[in-house]
Parts: C-alpha cells; sequence; structure tokens
C-alpha cells in the first residue's frame, strides 16, 4: 500500500479546487495530480481553457472518466524517485472518492470545498470575464445532484 499522503479535492466548478492544490504544492511542495495534466496530448498545453477541456472529458465514457485520475495517480506513486505527498486537482464523484478511498486507504485525506451558489456564480463570472461567449456555469459545473453534494460535504458517512 502507499505510504505518502494523498489528498483529493472535490467541489463545485469555482470553488477554489485548483487554488488550494496549487497553495498545497507552493507551500508544502505536493505533486499536483491535475486533469489538465493527465488528459493532455500532443495538441494540448496547460494553459487550456477550461470550457474546452470540458469538452474534452466529455469525449470519455463514464467508465474512462471515472478512472482517469485514479491511474494517472496510481502511475505517479509507482514512481519510486518522488515520494512527495500528492493533490489530486479534482475529483467530480463519490465514486471517484470511494475508488480513492478504497486504493490508498488510511493515507488519503479527502477535502471537499463548497460555497453558496451565489458566490460560486461570480466567482465564475470573474473567470470568464472579457470571454466571447463563455459556456454557462450550469454547464460546466460537473456536481449537481443535491445528494452527493451532501455526502461528500460529510466526509462519507
Amino acid at each position: 500500500m502507499e505510504t505518502r499522503q494523498i489528498v483529493v479535492i472535490s467541489g463545485k466548478t469555482c470553488s477554489g479546487k485548483s487554488e488550494l492544490a496549487h497553495l498545497l504544492e507552493k507551500e508544502f511542495n505536493f505533486v499536483v495530480v491535475s486533469d489538465r495534466r493527465a488528459s493532455q496530448d500532443v495538441a494540448w498545453n496547460l494553459s487550456m481553457d477550461q470550457p474546452a477541456l470540458i469538452d474534452r472529458r466529455r469525449d470519455l465514457d463514464d467508465n474512462q472518466r471515472a478512472q482517469w485520475m485514479l491511474v494517472e495517480t496510481k502511475e505517479i506513486c509507482a514512481d519510486q524517485k518522488d515520494d512527495r505527498p500528492l493533490v489530486v486537482d479534482h475529483l467530480d464523484t463519490l465514486k471517484q472518492v470511494l475508488q480513492f478511498r478504497e486504493t490508498f486507504g488510511a493515507n488519503l485525506v479527502h477535502v471537499h470545498l463548497y460555497a453558496s451558489d451565489k458566490t460560486l456564480h461570480e466567482r465564475y463570472e470573474k473567470r470568464v470575464e472579457g470571454r466571447t461567449n463563455p459556456a454557462a456555469y450550469d454547464e460546466l459545473n460537473q456536481l449537481r445532484d443535491p445528494e452527493e453534494i451532501n455526502s461528500l460535504k460529510e466526509g462519507l458517512k
């Protein structure tokens, strides 16, 4: 079983997941496992706009989408040259969090970020300010099921 600390982050769009991941990277030398890195190919780069990234995720079937972050994290853990802690930015579903918990056990810490819908929409409006025809917030937000959100908030009781 993996011995390094692994933090997984969940939350709605604009809840601060990437900001937290990058803070952990900067302040505590965590390795960031990001869907932007896990899903890129030769034509992609890390500065891809969020709507384009979401469109790419939609090309994957449900099983692929549920597995891609877990596979990427396992590959990084298999690299014995780097034993720094990991932060996974981000998981979309309760199913993914449970798969990570099953795979990594006691070394896994799950953090669910949330804010009011008003705050999330305001943050999104600032993010897309000046862009031509940005996607609507509700198109980008992958976490919509209130029961699933509550399970994530409550720590998967």
